[in-house]
């Protein structure tokens, strides 16, 4: 990765609050299914700290999906 380069990974993020909202069903539906899960930005966070990144943003979009972009923890963001 250029010094530049930036990892956009693009997903739901679960919310920490108790409301409703679609990416909890999903989450849900995801863990009976396969195993898996969505998500908390927190999730995000430590998953990411993990691979040697560092969290910079959550972009939401008009869709159910963020962008969540992430750098290396030896850059500072731009």
């Amino acid at each position: 990765m250029a010094k530049s380069g930036r990892v956009l990974l693009v997903g739901m993020v679960v919310p920490e609050d108790d409301a409703a909202c679609f990416s909890k069903l999903l989450d849900l539906n995801m863990l009976v299914m396969n195993g898996e899960r969505e998500r908390t930005t927190a999730e995000f966070r430590t998953l990411l700290h993990a691979a040697d990144y560092k969290l910079t943003r959550i972009v939401p979009t008009m869709a159910p999906q963020s962008v969540i972009e992430a750098v290396p923890k030896s850059r500072r963001p731009s």
